[in-house]
């Protein structure tokens, strides 16, 4: 029963640590894709006429993410170490398992030779001076090549278990080399990425004047969109005082749908990537600078269309001066705002479902380049995180 419970526990331990491992590479091939998707965006950004701000962003959220593989990767060795921790010790157990097994099979084997030595099997039985004696004889003997088989059978399957053992220890070590391997490859793709980065923000230190412009377009947008915002909530408050029992219900139903749907909802672009998160952080390369960004910031492959995240009404659709146009949903208390769009398919007071075309984004160059999407997540006068609400891509 012991045995069996050391076996049981020794399983679970490896398969949780297995499950873990394949978490980590799980997540580690997810990020790797995001960068693949990153680097053929900052390809066609850089291609583009215009500035290369966007690809000083996206460059640092690639090193982001670099920083975060490597750190995955060390979870990945310490996993694997614990596994080869875990599985020398098991060796250990089972090298003595069969040390103790054998030597009690060597006992038995010598109990049946120094018992029987000196008769034949038969003859032992017959000399018996009983029937209940010889069948004591025979029982006693039984139990001794039961005893025996038992023993056999025991160190056959300890031997079985320490080859596999063995076998799963050398394949762990290989997966240690390849990760420690991965883990140098990603270092030195970090040094590069910084040297990059580094690189193109000396390159762009002369158009510091107009990035300080387009910083002060996007404070300029910011404001625009919050004070359209806070129209939209406050005509809503007036338009709910005189609302009869069964619209004020259909708010709240909505309210509550939208609510339910919290990490659920589906990205308003095609396999973009967030490069401005929500928040106020420091400007990558402007010095004293901070950007307080009411959403995110997403960049994805041109000619994609935008798509409403949740069935709601077209409250407002304006222009915005250097910044395209921007439209606003309304889901009930819920507030989607899709900023930089270059053309739109929808107009005010318009039902839309979820993941219905709502408009198309200005692309950074014309026909073949990436484009870049604003956008924001409010309740009410509250502003939202959009990555809490957005499901895991």
């Amino acid at each position: 029963m012991k045995n069996f419970l050391i076996i049981l526990f020794s399983l679970f331990s490896l398969f949780v640590s297995g499950q873990r491992q394949k978490d980590l590479e799980k997540e580690r091939l997810k990020k790797i894709e995001e960068i693949d998707r990153i680097e053929k965006l900052i390809s066609k950004t850089n291609e583009a006429t215009q500035s290369n701000m966007n690809a000083i962003e996206l460059i640092d959220r690639k090193i982001v993410l670099r920083n975060e593989i490597i750190e995955n990767l060390n979870y990945q060795v310490e996993s694997l170490d614990s596994q080869i921790v875990y599985l020398n010790g098991n060796i250990d157990f089972r090298k003595n398992e069969i040390s103790s097994l054998k030597a009690e099979y060597a006992k038995t084997i010598y109990q049946i030779y120094f018992h029987f030595k000196d008769y034949n099997f038969l003859m032992f039985l017959l000399s018996s001076q009983s029937f209940n004696q010889a069948y004591r004889r025979l029982y006693y003997f039984r139990q001794f090549t039961e005893h025996r088989r038992i023993l056999l059978k025991e160190i056959v399957t300890e031997v079985d278990t320490l080859k596999r053992s063995v076998s799963y220890l050398l394949s762990v070590r290989k997966d240690k080399a390849n990760v420690l391997a991965l883990r140098e490859d990603e270092k030195r793709k970090l040094e590069k990425d910084k040297s990059l980065l580094s690189a193109t923000i000396v390159e762009n230190k002369k158009k510091i004047n107009k990035f300080k412009k387009e910083l002060e377009t996007l404070n300029l947008v910011k404001k625009k969109i919050e004070a359209e915002i806070y129209r939209i909530i406050e005509e809503e408050a007036r338009k709910k005082a005189n609302m009869d029992k069964k619209q004020t219900e259909e708010v709240v139903l909505l309210s509550n749908e939208f609510s339910k749907n919290k990490n659920k909802l589906p990205w308003p672009v095609a396999n973009g990537t967030v490069y401005s998160y929500f928040g106020e952080h420091k400007h990558p390369y402007l010095s004293g600078v901070k950007i307080n960004n009411f959403g995110i910031d997403i960049s994805f492959d041109c000619n994609q269309p935008v798509k409403c995240i949740f069935k709601g009404v077209v409250s407002k659709i304006f222009a915005i001066k250097g910044a395209n146009t921007a439209i606003i949903i309304r889901h009930g208390d819920y507030l989607s705002v899709y900023q930089n769009l270059s053309s739109v398919v929808v107009k005010v007071g318009d039902n839309v479902d979820t993941n219905q075309k709502i408009g198309f984004c200005s692309c950074v160059e014309a026909g073949n380049g990436a484009a870049n999407l604003h956008f924001e997540i409010w309740k009410e006068f509250t502003k939202e995180n959009p990555i809490y609400w957005l499901k895991n891509q």
